[in-house]
């Protein structure tokens, strides 16, 4: 019998307003543990408060998890609550990371 999959909710915090750059989006990848999730079973729900993001952030934020998993697999594990652009940017910076993946 399979075990049920595990879920978690993570929260990046409203404050900043604005989520800018790579490094803030490497540090909150840290921060949330991201490389630990991408390795097990956990199922995770990533809450962004903030209403501005840019791509760059976005990048530093899940790219890794996309090279590792693959597109279609990051799209299963996470799963993002957030206003409708930074959901826009979430999946065209995943886009981006999983063409870069296959150029490579």
């Amino acid at each position: 019998m399979d075990e049920p999959e595990r879920s978690v909710t993570l929260t990046i915090p409203n404050e900043p307003r604005t989520l800018i750059g790579a490094d803030l989006g490497r540090q909150t990848r840290e921060s949330l543990r991201l490389d630990e999730i991408d390795q097990s079973a956990i199922h995770a729900l990533v809450r962004i408060g903030t209403p501005v993001v840019t791509v760059s952030f976005v990048r530093g934020l899940i790219e890794p998890s996309v090279r590792a998993l693959g597109y279609d697999e990051f799209l299963r594990k996470y799963e993002f609550e957030a206003t409708p652009s930074v959901k826009t940017i979430v999946q065209s910076a995943a886009r981006l990371a999983a063409a870069e993946k296959t150029a490579a």
